[in-house]
């Protein structure tokens, strides 16, 4: 999939990037500190999108690189979300 297609926000603290995906539909993963890792989240589309509480900020992917760094996690981590199936995210 095309990096540039990807969408990356925050929400609140959490860093949260969609990734549309080869077959249409659309991965939401959403880091979670405590693993270390993005996993696939659907509740952030809607909190996101509707954005009722005022907590989601859309971010260029430098400025989401470094929000990670800030968290004291690995950039890797944004392609390895990538290869999450999208079954898992149905």
């Amino acid at each position: 999939m095309r990096k540039e297609n990807r969408e990356y926000y925050l929400y609140g603290d959490t860093p949260v990037m969609f990734v549309p995906q080869a077959d249409g539909g659309l991965l939401i993963t959403a880091l979670h500190l405590r693993e270390k890792r993005f996993l696939p989240d659907t509740s952030y589309y809607g909190l996101i999108h509707f954005d009722r509480d005022g907590l989601a900020q859309k971010l260029k992917r430098d400025a989401f690189e470094n929000k990670l760094r800030q968290l004291g996690v690995s950039t890797h981590l944004i392609e390895e979300a990538s290869l999450v199936p999208a079954s898992v995210n149905a």
